[in-house]
């Protein structure tokens, strides 16, 4: 092609390239409402349990506590997201102030879910959390109830009662997905969020100290106790202080107290096979009934929970 012919041909190019910029047409949507999700811990977490607050007389203190979470979703058939805040950070729940989870933008009725999982290798590390933190919550373990899977929630604290201790240091490496929250506010169950134009909503979610020692998933129904954890080490464990996940392991809920420690529906061994042990244990219930309880939508609020562990388990929805 000669130069002169080849000098209008890209002159061309450029100014079609210039008009078709031009021509694309400018976003007329409202200003969407800005969401902004953070997370804090509840004076049961950052102060301890009391012994008069339990129903054995163990009081409860924690002195580490890593949590993954995040994965915020504003969804539904009457929301418009107008952004995508999908990550998740590395929190200490130690810490007494609100940390910031994730911003969105949204417009409409939109359903709220978020979930506590596994950090990854992009996960956001909140204040207090060091690099081998985050390299602790990333990686995999032989855990035979969830394999090869990074940690979702690490705690480590203490019980005591008269003179005994017994220590806890636990790797939980299930994931919870919370989907479809609800909230009770001015005397109103509110499904979700109501976002309008311009406005700004916060949007708490709790983490509470108590919800891994309830001898039920209902916080409303259950008590708090400490003995069949202490049993699992001085009666049926090594007895050396530490209360073990394999020593939940060895505990079968049938030996315990009747109605006592039950699972949720959602994790019965018959509707998802190789979820739960044969004959459900401690261990068992840890993962299913009381680690969902870890965090709650708005302090008093409540969302449709799915257990998830890498096999067995049904896909995300």
């Amino acid at each position: 092609m000669p130069c002169s012919e080849l000098l209008r041909w890209s002159w061309s190019r450029l100014a079609f390239g210039l008009l078709a910029f031009g021509c694309l047409p400018a976003d007329t949507r409202p200003p969407p409402a800005r969401a902004i999700v953070s997370v804090q811990a509840s004076d049961s977490l950052l102060s301890g349990i009391s012994a008069a607050e339990t129903g054995d007389g163990w009081a409860i203190e924690y002195r580490r506590f890593l949590l993954g979470l995040g994965r915020v979703a504003l969804e539904g058939d009457r929301c418009t997201p107008y952004s995508d805040a999908g990550y998740t950070r590395i929190f200490d729940m130690l810490l007494p102030d609100a940390q910031k989870v994730s911003e969105h933008y949204a417009l409409g009725s939109c359903d709220f879910g978020f979930a506590v999982v596994q950090p990854s290798e992009d996960s956001l590390l909140g204040p207090g959390v060091s690099e081998t933190d985050a390299f602790l919550m990333r990686s995999p373990s032989t855990d035979p109830a969830v394999p090869r899977r990074g940690i979702s929630v690490y705690v480590e604290g203490r019980a005591m009662r008269g003179g005994v201790t017994q220590r806890f240091s636990w790797e939980l490496r299930r994931r919870v997905v919370y989907r479809e929250c609800s909230a009770i506010l001015a005397g109103e169950r509110i499904s979700g969020l109501e976002l309008a134009s311009g406005e700004e909503q916060q949007i708490r979610i709790q983490i509470p100290g108590d919800a891994l020692f309830q001898d039920g998933p209902d916080p409303e129904l259950a008590q708090l106790r400490f003995d069949a954890f202490a049993s699992a080490d001085l009666v049926s464990g090594n007895a050396d202080g530490e209360v073990s996940l394999a020593e939940l392991r060895q505990v079968k809920l049938a030996d315990l107290p009747a109605g006592a420690y039950p699972l949720r529906s959602t994790a019965d061994p018959a509707e998802v096979p190789g979820f739960v042990s044969a004959e459900p244990t401690l261990e068992d219930y840890l993962y299913t009934s009381a680690l969902p309880g870890v965090a709650r939508f708005r302090d008093n609020g409540s969302c449709e929970i799915r257990v998830r562990s890498r096999f067995g388990d049904p896909p995300e929805d």
